[in-house]
């Protein structure tokens, strides 16, 4: 592992340029595998070729984050009393994927001497159940990403949320998505140098790009290559298993609503099931129309959007 580029003093500006220009991010590596829920790989992909700005991501949680770090690396010390120290560096490994860059928050010093990784977080109160189970897995493929770099064997992943509890997470070296990680970002990065356009995901974010780019039809009809026919074969397959599978979950809903019946919880061995009444109210849109079209129309927003239909 060696230095890249020293980061003690340099603007975020500056900092977002180097990564940029060098490599993928660890923060940038759940992009590549499809798992982050904020931006798409086609997204980062313009941004590498500079076909697209860096967003400038400059609001409070940003702010917040990058201000309370020092006291979320002091209170990881007294918890655990384990010391760490900062690194004021972006660093790469030359002899594996010098591409992939790691920004630490914090070098652990272990009891053994030996050396982990400190990935420091913040999260709103809405998020803490996803904490209390374990860890976002975006932030998991960040952590193995730096310890693909680093080589070490534990990160350690300090979050503080709702801005008054901390939790601490372990991530151990995982070879397996290690290997995953190096095979998606290479062919990633191979993409940006050859300026090829890298294949889409499932992600909802690709999804809202494809949307945003392409949301208005020219209403034209294009002829489709052949070799796109085995992707239609596997998608329709894919329909109906999930259609048996919904009938199937549909099916064991039923039982659980008949061993129920009137009653609102059922318990068992630390399971629940609740069927509750929820009550509604809506407006009555096609009556509104009918008795007063005029306020009908003053309130009708009109919205706009792309349906796929694959036959």
């Amino acid at each position: 592992m060696k230095v890249l580029a020293n980061t003690n003093g340099i603007s975020q500006e500056d900092w977002r340029k180097i990564r940029n220009e060098s490599g993928v991010g660890g923060s940038e590596v759940s992009i590549i595998m499809g798992r982050s829920p904020w931006k798409s790989v086609l997204d980062l992909y313009k941004e590498k070729i500079g076909e697209k700005e860096l967003e400038e991501v400059d609001n409070d949680y940003v702010f917040w984050g990058k201000a309370i770090e020092p006291l979320l690396r002091k209170r990881f010390t007294v918890l655990t009393g384990k010391p760490v120290r900062q690194k004021h560096a972006i660093m790469y490994n030359p002899d594996d994927m010098p591409f992939m860059i790691a920004d630490f928050d914090g070098i652990v010093t272990e009891p053994d001497g030996s050396k982990a990784i400190l990935e420091i977080k913040t999260a709103t109160q809405f998020k803490r159940e996803e904490w209390m189970n374990g860890i976002p897995e975006y932030y998991v493929d960040q952590c193995m990403a730096y310890l693909a770099v680093s080589g070490y064997r534990k990160c350690y992943v300090i979050c503080l949320i709702g801005g008054n509890e901390v939790v601490i997470r372990e991530v151990y070296r995982d070879e397996e998505r290690i290997a995953e990680i190096r095979e998606k970002v290479s062919e990633f990065w191979h993409c940006v140098q050859k300026r090829i356009e890298p294949s889409v995901d499932g992600s909802s974010a690709t999804t809202s790009w494809l949307a945003d780019a392409y949301k208005d039809s020219n209403g034209q009809t294009v002829e489709l290559p052949e070799e796109l026919l085995p992707v239609f074969d596997e998608y329709d397959s894919i329909v109906e298993e999930m259609d048996k599978l919904s009938l199937k979950k549909e099916e064991i809903c039923n039982k659980f609503r008949n061993y129920l019946k009137n009653n609102e919880v059922g318990v068992v061995a630390g399971r629940k099931i609740k069927w509750k009444t929820v009550k509604s109210s809506r407006l009555n849109s096609k009556k509104l129309k009918e008795d007063n079209p005029q306020l009908y129309e003053n309130y009708l927003c009109e919205s706009q959007y792309r349906r796929l239909q694959i036959a």
